[in-house]
């Protein structure tokens, strides 16, 4: 028989607000299977929306699991023989990263689940990740470029109700 992998109540979608932010895909996965005690694989793939170059899955290894994400085919793989258990918590780790920092592209990112019994594949749990992008605050800089860290003396700056007014100081007779 082939393992089963479900997903019960946890997140079947997960907003995202980018800036290189991190999260678990789905950290509601169970694993199951009635005549192995192990699994020899795993694969958690992009199967839509994904931009190659900007998101990615991350796994950092558990027990005998190692994975490794190719960039290209949008997939991560994980192997090595490991127990139900280890293995149903390796994909309950399973990260989303995106690299674009601070101007991701926005939309649904399917993932897909898949365990491997070392004689069969398990059936498919799709998983949506929606990525929203977030609108940084500005930021004021006195000094220019804040080369040393402090605002430079000369400049003061006054806030009130949303307006920012900024202009040199007359200090020290300069």
């Amino acid at each position: 028989m082939r393992a089963v992998v479900s997903s019960g109540p946890g997140r079947a979608t997960a907003p995202i607000s980018c800036a290189g932010s991190i999260s678990a895909v789905n950290d509601a996965i169970t694993v199951a299977d009635v005549d192995d005690v192990n699994l020899e694989g795993a694969s958690v793939a992009f199967v839509g929306g994904y931009v190659m170059g900007e998101d990615a899955l991350d796994f950092a290894g558990l027990g005998n699991i190692s994975g490794s994400f190719d960039a290209l085919t949008g997939v991560l793989t994980l192997t090595g023989s490991d127990s139900l258990a280890n293995y149903q918590a390796a994909l309950r780790a399973v990260t989303y990263v995106n690299f674009a920092g601070d101007d991701p592209t926005a939309g649904v990112r399917t993932v897909r689940f898949i365990a491997n019994d070392g004689d069969d594949d398990s059936n498919a749990v799709l998983t949506e990740i929606e990525v929203v992008p977030v609108n940084d605050a500005p930021v004021l800089d006195l000094d220019d470029d804040n080369s040393s860290g402090a605002a430079d003396p000369d400049y003061q700056a006054a806030v009130a109700a949303g307006a920012v007014t900024a202009g040199r100081a007359a200090v020290g007779g300069r």
